[in-house]
Order: C-alpha cells, then sequence, then structure tokens
C-alpha cells in the first residue's frame, strides 16, 4: 500500500462500514446524488452514456422477458437444486460454512433476526447447476464487455441471502465493471469514486463533512 492510500481512511474498511451503519450511511442516502435510472435504452446508446464514461446507472426493462424473473425463488432452487453443496458466508471467514441449498433456504426461511445475517455469495453455478443458464440471457449490452473477452465466456453468478446480508466495503478485482440483477426482494447500493479520499479533520475526527 502506497504512503497516499495508506492516509486514506476509507482503505480501513471495518471501521468505514461501522461508520455508514452508524450515520454516514443516511447521510449518503439524504445528500449524494442518486444513480439515473433509464428504460428501455439501446445497447449503442447504453455503451455512448455511461460505459465510455464510466458511469452507473440502473437499466429497467432490460430483461422484462428472463424466465428467471418468474421462475427462480427460493422454493423453486430447494426443490431443484437442493442437493447441490456451497460455501455460505464466503466473505465473511469466521462463519463460512459448507452447506446445501435446501438447507440454505430452510434457514434463511427461519432465520433469527438477533443471529448474522446468511449470504451465499459468488456462486459459481454454471458447471453444477448449467439447466440455470437457460433461465438467464445475457442481454446484448454486456454480450461484448472485457471480462467475456479476456475469460473466454461469461463469468455469471449467483447470489442468495436473508435480509440484512451485505457485501464490505470493496474494490472488485482489477477495477472491473459490473452488471447485476435483482430478481428478488431489495439491495442498496453506495458507490463511492474511485478517487474518493477520506482524510482526518483538525481533531483528528474522521472527515465525512468533506469526504
Amino acid at each position: 500500500m502506497s504512503k497516499n492510500q495508506a492516509e486514506n481512511l476509507i482503505y480501513d474498511r471495518f471501521q468505514l462500514e461501522k461508520d455508514i451503519v452508524a450515520s454516514v450511511g443516511e447521510r449518503i442516502r439524504k445528500t449524494a446524488p442518486h444513480v439515473p435510472i433509464e428504460k428501455n435504452i439501446s445497447a449503442a446508446e447504453f455503451r455512448k452514456k455511461y460505459v465510455k464514461k464510466n458511469r452507473p446507472v440502473i437499466l429497467k426493462g432490460l430483461v422484462d422477458g428472463w424466465p428467471a424473473l418468474k421462475k427462480l425463488d427460493f422454493d423453486h432452487f430447494a426443490k431443484a437444486h437442493g442437493q447441490t453443496e456451497v460455501n455460505v458466508n464466503l466473505y465473511d471467514a469466521k462463519n463460512i460454512k459448507k452447506s446445501n441449498i435446501a438447507s440454505l433456504v430452510a434457514e434463511i426461511k427461519n432465520i433469527d433476526k438477533t443471529k448474522i445475517p446468511i449470504y451465499l455469495q459468488e456462486w459459481w453455478f454454471q458447471t453444477v447447476c448449467p439447466a440455470l443458464k437457460e433461465d438467464i440471457k445475457i442481454p446484448p449490452h454486456f454480450k461484448n464487455d472485457q471480462n467475456s473477452k479476456l475469460l473466454g465466456f461469461h463469468n455469471s453468478t449467483l447470489w442468495i441471502g436473508s435480509k440484512g446480508a451485505f457485501t464490505p466495503v470493496h474494490q472488485d478485482t482489477v477495477f472491473t465493471n459490473i452488471w447485476t440483477v435483482q430478481i428478488r426482494g431489495k439491495k442498496e447500493w453506495l458507490l463511492f469514486d474511485k478517487n474518493a479520499v477520506l482524510k482526518k479533520d483538525k481533531k483528528g475526527n474522521r472527515d465525512y463533512d468533506e469526504f
């Protein structure tokens, strides 16, 4: 880590997450600009307005024809893929565990709100449940993304979690651009500019006013 990175308190992600939960998250929701929403935007316009400028966007109507929107829910996963083994809470070294889809769904449905949320993260389903690929069609907006060119295939993953499940503050590997589809439930994203800097104020506290 460089000296500039060491002075940038945004890299202390554990404290940053605590602050976001305690107070900063609410301020971000109220004062930060919201991600723009586009409906039925063409692939060419999407690339021109957002990809080339490295700007985030919410795309409406892009996957309206997906079978997954009607088909994929907890009951379907438990019935069709129940015995498939997975690693749960992959990003939490203290709570990672092996399970299967049926047990995962049962835990999510009956989770104690006082316990740590359950999260199946980055489930690379293509090899163990290839039939799921038929329910998820890659839109033309993303068919020629850099990842697929580098890997030779689309690196699609599924995430399944209980209420309160979250991903820590992070930067994706090699500055990867990602696209995600919310099939069930809700997910909140807090996005930071790649040049975001969090420093101390004159009193030595985290200067979120200038963040």
